[in-house]
């Protein structure tokens, strides 16, 4: 009988639209992401921060990136590094280790976290920016302010 086949033939034809739209979009649905290698300094009230991570927080789609402030200084390369666009820019203190908050304790710290190392203003996004290109220069130098 004929009738058998006109169905199977629909059938065929949508699954091939289907398959063809799949094939034009894709099927993920989202773009490879390009980071970019990123590096500065980063100081507050004029003296460089030591101990603190700076992040790099996507303002769209993309990935961020944190790296260790060491001396003022911070690097991450291309594999690490933020995506192309545009960021907002967080520090935070790094955790320290058990032993290293105890014995600030015993030397009488009162912040033996760090937690006021850097200013609750910097450790949100929105109050510093950065824009991550994907040529040229990703040099970047944070002054922060204690007031």
């Amino acid at each position: 009988m004929r009738v058998a086949s006109r169905p199977a033939h629909r059938v065929r034809w949508v699954s091939g639209a289907i398959l063809a739209g799949l094939m034009l979009t894709g099927c993920g649905g989202e773009p490879p992401v390009v980071r970019a290698a990123v590096e500065g300094e980063v100081t507050l009230d004029g003296r460089p921060l030591d101990g603190v991570l700076v992040r790099f927080v996507p303002q769209q789609h993309g990935r961020g990136a944190a790296a260790a402030v060491d001396q003022g200084r911070f690097q991450l390369p291309v594999e690490s590094g933020p995506s192309v666009g545009e960021h907002d820019v967080v520090f935070t203190t790094a955790e320290p280790e058990l032993a290293e908050a105890v014995a600030a304790m015993k030397q009488g710290s009162r912040d033996p976290l760090g937690v006021r190392a850097v200013p609750l203003a910097y450790q949100k996004p929105g109050r510093v920016h950065a824009t991550v290109t994907e040529q040229g220069d990703n040099r970047f130098e944070f002054r922060l302010r204690s007031r």
